[in-house]
């Protein structure tokens, strides 16, 4: 046993009854999580699972740089900008997260943001027009 209460056993790592098991270890029936980096670090998450968040990950990132071909620019940045405020609502709804008024506040920033560039840019297509 370590100095953190851990027993390292074939790579494994089992937890002390004192620390809850993980969502995903629970759902397999098992508090262990998985070594990873020769034993340093422990995940709480099969590899597959890290595998197919960066696979999602990478496509995203492609289909951004794709999405440059066409669309402009202002759209892109849009869109961009309402990853954020958008996930803290998906994961409100979705996920029932909390969030502090700190938390609140910079996705109001956020969708201010949004809404003066969109402005800004339609007065000046309006100006261009004239």
């Amino acid at each position: 046993s370590t100095a953190f209460g851990d027993d390292r056993i074939d790579g494994w790592v089992t937890v002390d009854d004192e620390r809850p098991a993980s969502p995903v270890a629970r759902s397999r029936g098992s508090s262990h999580p998985h070594s990873f980096c020769w034993g340093l670090q422990t995940v709480h998450a099969p590899w597959w699972a890290y595998l197919a968040v960066g696979l999602v990950a990478v496509e995203g990132r492609y289909l951004v740089f794709l999405s440059f071909r066409y669309t402009s620019f202002t759209f892109i940045y849009m869109m961009n900008a309402l990853a954020i405020p958008s996930a803290m609502v998906f994961s409100k709804f979705l996920l029932g997260r909390q969030y502090q008024m700190t938390h609140v506040l910079g996705g109001i920033v956020c969708v201010t943001g949004i809404a003066v560039s969109t402005i800004s840019d339609l007065q000046g297509k309006a100006d261009l027009e004239k």
